[in-house]
């Protein structure tokens, strides 16, 4: 009887159990400012960089613990209001279908602080007088903090900085008119998580 009442109190004195196995959230998404770099109409043409206007957009994202202090994820994000730098009144949207990899850990009894890393694939959609659709290469860098509201819910808040290979050749309506774009940009989120295993 001694040793069964020593075990329970052991057992309610040890630490909460490690972080959920499975988590799922979503965000929203603010891009203050998109470095446009851009070359094309005519061959031999030379490149430029040019500032777009801010843009929003949505994230998800579905994060497994592989290990202590680390978790693996699908992050994709819908972006709208870019701006391809091209044709007047021409705007863009990009999709971006990202494996997230990020090492975490606690910074006070209710806060976690983690650092991320998000290679994948972005797509490029153009409206106006676009009328391709193109991917390329993308990678994303940044870091967060996450608030434990309560043992399942959290609010998270992250800053992260995107680089984009080369879109290839964006037609545009009229003769000659192909441009290679690229983009970067730093954006910042806040969005939640919630505990699903």
């Amino acid at each position: 009887m001694c040793r069964a009442a020593v075990a329970v109190a052991v057992l309610a004195s040890a630490p909460a159990s490690a972080d959920p196995t499975l988590t799922a959230g979503a965000s929203g998404e603010l891009v203050p400012s998109v470095s446009n770099r851009y070359s094309g109409g005519l061959p031999g043409a030379p490149s430029e960089t040019a500032s777009g206007p801010v843009a929003y957009g949505v994230g998800a994202l579905v994060d497994v613990n592989v290990a202590s202090h680390v978790s693996i994820g699908f992050a994709p994000r819908y972006l709208l209001g870019l701006d391809a730098g091209t044709a007047p009144n021409a705007s863009a949207s990009q999709l971006d279908l990202r494996v997230r990899l990020a090492l975490h850990t606690h910074a006070a009894r209710a806060w976690t602080i983690y650092a991320f890393a998000a290679p994948g694939d972005s797509t490029l959609f153009l409206d106006g007088r676009m009328a391709t659709t193109h991917s390329a290469l993308a990678l994303e860098l940044g870091a967060g903090a996450k608030l434990h509201a309560t043992r399942s819910f959290a609010i998270t808040a992250e800053v992260g900085y995107q680089m984009t290979q080369s879109f290839g050749g964006v037609s545009v309506v009229g003769p000659g008119d192909v441009i290679d774009y690229s983009d970067s940009f730093l954006s910042f989120s806040l969005g939640f998580v919630t505990t699903v295993l």
